[in-house]
């Protein structure tokens, strides 16, 4: 399995390159890739996510047939893709990422894309993606951006992650288990779900200090619907 480089890796804040199509081992760095991903139990991913500043990613929608039976499983090579159009509405739903274990927030995407990009054959096509293929496409088209889904949430929710982030950054904070792209939690529940675990994180850490100056639970709640 390829390792999975993680939130605060310079590769990940970087635009990537566009390749050819006689990059070095490229059919077996798909394969790899395809295997890395199916272990890791993820539904896309991204070079720069193995360390590679390449414009390449892949996805596989089938995970999601459980949670949309009437949608297609998508399973496809993205190669130099540029993303021609956004379509559709927006809808939100509870992201993750391989490179941001155990993060989970609500992100606004459009439903539809329409993408030019090179298969793993070698065909330049242009094509039209909806839904979960859509959102999954954005996702991983951010990461040649050198973007990361929680670039995309408010200003609020950056501030209660600043911690988890900075744990997987510093290398304090490993994956507990393999996490899937997404997960079906509501924006309201989500965002409370993340700030309880935070203080009682924090108690935790600080059962031999004063806790004297944090803010109350009840003032975080009241900001957290305030703000959903």
């Amino acid at each position: 399995m390829l390792p999975i480089y993680l939130y605060g890796n310079p590769v990940l804040r970087k635009t990537a390159e566009e390749i050819t199509l006689d990059y070095p081992d490229l059919s077996s760095l798909i394969d790899e890739m395809f295997d890395s991903m199916k272990k890791a139990e993820g539904v896309g991913l991204a070079a720069p996510q193995i360390g590679l500043s390449i414009r390449l990613f892949i996805i596989d929608t089938a995970p999601f047939q459980e949670l949309y039976p009437n949608e297609e499983a998508i399973q496809e090579v993205f190669i130099n893709p540029k993303i021609e159009e956004y379509l559709g509405e927006d809808f939100s739903f509870n992201e993750g990422c391989l490179s941001l274990p155990d993060i989970h927030e609500e992100v606004i995407r459009k439903s539809e894309v329409i993408i030019s990009y090179t298969d793993r054959s070698g065909n330049q096509l242009k094509k039209h993606f909806k839904g979960m293929a859509a959102r999954v496409i954005q996702h991983e088209y951010d990461h040649l951006e050198g973007l990361v889904f929680t670039d995309r949430v408010s200003q609020l929710k950056k501030m209660i992650l600043k911690k988890k982030l900075s744990e997987i950054s510093s290398g304090k904070k490993k994956p507990s288990i393999n996490v899937m792209n997404c997960s079906c939690r509501g924006d309201t529940f989500a965002l409370l779900f993340v700030i309880i675990n935070e203080i009682l994180e924090n108690l935790m850490e600080k059962s031999t200090e004063s806790i004297e100056g944090d803010a109350s639970i009840g003032d975080r709640v009241n900001m957290a619907f305030a703000n959903s």
